[in-house]
């Protein structure tokens, strides 16, 4: 989804409330004004969910603000679309939905599958939203950029469009006690070992490093990869007074790199460890973690030097040749 700006979404918001009800519609299927004398029963639930589940559109506007809203809707779940151009195939909304409580005319508060939309679609829309079947229209509001929305949206089909499955609805993004939490992933720092150039572990290197050993566990279907801990964590060592010292990536030995860019299933978890090239061996180090494509900061942990670890225990023989990562072949492997 391209980013939606001010203007556009001030169009949206007056053509959306000059529009007719009516306008660009196909005839509604009308939800059963009885479903309220049949709430104990789970069949005649069943049939009243039927009234909603399905494909529901508004296509408002003309020219260079003309737009669609889609909502698909199935038993659990509702996927909102919004496509006001031709590169913008993200959904705005996925979220939980009750298709029975909604055909007997009850508001429905949707909550957000964090895990499922996208970063901007994510970063637009609240936690949760109201969704309401009145005057056979399915309707909502969402506000943005201190515009308020308010969409109508007729039936004109009873298969829905899309039929997404919820990945996770817990918008949780915090990092503290060593741990990472975001709708998608968890990972936790499990340890943090100093190593002198020279010395087992860093070799190569002539500067001394500070290697993290971290649990990285993938909470969706999303791709999810060990080498995504660079996207997540920025290191930082304060020991300059007119900038941010970000400290570079750098290189272990013991680091096993041949499974770093093996995808990790839904709900595994896969052990690695990263490394960065230190400045000095007195200032402690920062861990900024964002979420993976997001600016803003998430949270952050300081690591003391003189509180590291040993590596332990080494996966190579301390008498062998250090070698440098070898280039991974062609990934073949699918989940």
């Amino acid at each position: 989804m391209r980013h939606i700006t001010v203007p556009f979404l001030i169009a949206a918001a007056l053509t959306l409330s000059a529009c007719s009800a009516d306008s660009d519609q196909s005839p509604s299927i009308n939800s059963d004004e009885n479903s309220s004398n049949s709430q104990d029963s789970n069949a005649s639930s069943n049939e009243d969910a039927k009234d909603v589940i399905g494909t529901w559109e508004q296509k408002i506007g003309e020219g260079d603000h003309k737009s669609t809203f889609t909502a698909s809707v199935t038993e659990e779940v509702i996927t909102v679309e919004w496509d006001y151009g031709s590169d913008n195939d993200e959904p705005l909304w996925i979220g939980t939905f009750d298709a029975a409580k909604a055909a007997k005319g009850e508001t429905v508060a949707s909550k957000k599958d964090a895990g499922g939309v996208d970063a901007v679609s994510d970063a637009m829309m609240p936690d949760t939203l109201d969704f309401k079947l009145e005057d056979d229209q399915l309707k909502f509001t969402f506000n943005t950029d201190n515009v308020s929305l308010d969409v109508a949206l007729k039936k004109f089909s009873d298969e829905p469009k899309t039929k997404n499955e919820l990945q996770n609805t817990d918008s949780t993004r915090s990092f503290k006690d060593n741990t990472l939490e975001l709708p998608t992933a968890t990972v936790k720092i499990t340890g943090h070992h100093v190593i002198d150039p020279g010395s087992p572990g860093n070799r190569i290197g002539d500067k001394p490093i500070i290697v993290f050993d971290y649990e990285m566990t993938n909470k969706t279907d999303k791709e999810l990869r060990t080498a995504d801990f660079s996207s997540l964590f920025t290191a930082i060592q304060d020991n300059d007074e007119n900038s941010i010292n970000e400290l570079k990536t750098g290189f272990s030995e013991y680091i096993d790199t041949d499974n770093m860019l093996d995808k990790i299933k839904k709900g595994g978890t896969v052990k690695s460890s990263a490394a960065f090239e230190l400045d000095d061996l007195t200032t402690p180090v920062e861990l900024v973690a964002r979420e993976k494509y997001g600016e803003e900061e998430v949270g952050s942990q300081t690591y003391k030097l003189e509180e590291s670890t040993p590596m332990d225990p080494a996966p190579k023989d301390e008498d062998s040749s250090p070698e440098l990562p070898k280039k991974k072949e062609k990934d073949t492997h699918s989940i």
